[in-house]
């Protein structure tokens, strides 16, 4: 650490201007809790106290240490925004203004941080940050920004791992024959119940749900054996993306409570009518090799599935295609006509009144 660099007394001791750039970039990144995608989303990370150039108080150093990285941030994006409109002969002289009143608004506290990072700190310090000047702090921020969004997929691909372990029952091996497959009238009931929910909460706040919906709906008819001749005697298994679920549905918008809440909302309700394939414990997955698989519980029968489909969204109701990959497994099913499920009177009374006739309906 270089002593020297300290600009002012509050602040703590910095590393060479460009490598405390790098720095404030990579804090501001991967401290927000959204990661930014581009800089059209950056002004919703930025608090109105860094937009208004209050000064930092002393106290709380890891809050301060984050206000300082966004008015690092803030300085870079108004450095670019200049570049872009001077390149294009867009009023430069207002734009020129536009970093000007940026420096006039900040405390001569923010201004040291800004001057720590090799920033300007004045209209004509910033008119000559150009070239390859500006491409190389360009680059630093670029760099750091897609280094904490892998850095964000992973730690949630981890916690969705935890999630699922957690809510998942202990012996995958044993898993069909788990309570959560049992067939009962009351249980179908309260799987459907539980898809009505995630539908009624997801489907129409969030439309990046849509493509996961529409994979499920895809499992289950294929499942069922839409457009099929024969019964599909073995499971559909069912490989997606993690992303799907960890970064597609934002859960503030929908009301989901948590950061984790639509993780869980969606891991609870394919536990229901799914088993999760586990990977091999000695096995650690590539930041593009991020998937998990599941496949549909071989102990529902195409009656119930069918049931389940119905309190689905329909085709024309879902935009985006299902998402992830389909097979169908090798895990044998034991109940396709639904000899295991509970005694449904009306259709035992259909079966008996003519002699166990089957009459072709539509499938959803």
């Amino acid at each position: 650490m270089n002593g020297e660099a300290q600009t002012n007394a509050t602040l703590p001791d910095y590393e060479e201007p460009i490598v405390e750039f790098r720095n404030q970039c990579r804090k501001f990144y991967r401290r927000s809790t959204s990661v930014v995608q581009s800089s059209e989303s950056l002004p919703g990370l930025l608090d109105e106290d860094v937009r208004s150039g209050t000064s930092i108080p002393a106290s709380n150093d890891d809050q301060n240490d984050n206000k300082r990285s966004r008015v690092v941030v803030e300085a870079i994006e108004r450095l670019v925004e200049q570049s872009h409109n001077d390149y294009n002969d867009a009023h430069p002289t207002s734009q020129s203004q536009s970093y000007a009143s940026f420096l006039k608004a900040q405390s001569a506290e923010n201004l040291g941080i800004l001057a720590t990072c090799g920033l300007p700190t004045t209209e004509d310090d910033a008119r000559q940050v150009q070239g390859e000047e500006l491409e190389q702090l360009i680059s630093i921020r670029t760099e750091e920004r897609k280094q904490a969004h892998e850095v964000k997929m992973v730690e949630r691909y981890h916690m969705l791992q935890d999630i699922l372990v957690e809510m998942s029952p202990l012996n995958d091996e044993k898993a069909d024959d788990s309570p959560t497959f049992v067939t009962t009238r009351n249980d179908l009931r309260r799987i459907r119940r539980t898809i009505r929910e995630f539908v009624r909460k997801y489907h129409e706040s969030a439309i990046a749900s849509h493509p996961f919906l529409a994979g499920i709906r895809k499992a289950l008819r294929m499942q069922v054996g839409v457009n099929a001749e024969v019964p599909v005697e073995c499971t559909v298994v069912w490989t997606l993306d993690s992303a799907v679920l960890t970064e597609a549905i934002q859960t503030k918008k929908c009301g989901a409570g948590g950061d984790d809440a639509s993780m869980r909302d969606a891991i609870g309700m394919l536990l229901l009518f799914m088993v999760w394939k586990r990977r091999d414990a000695n096995e650690t997955p590539k930041h593009d090799e991020q998937t998990l698989t599941f496949e549909v519980s071989p102990i529902l029968s195409d009656r119930s599935l069918d049931k389940l489909l119905e309190v689905l969204p329909k085709e024309k109701d879902l935009h985006g295609r299902p998402t992830g990959n389909f097979d169908v497994g090798n895990t044998k099913r034991r109940n396709i006509e639904g000899e295991q499920d509970e005694i449904d009177f009306c259709a035992q009374i259909f079966r008996e009144a003519f002699g166990g006739l089957k009459l072709g309906g539509k499938r959803r």
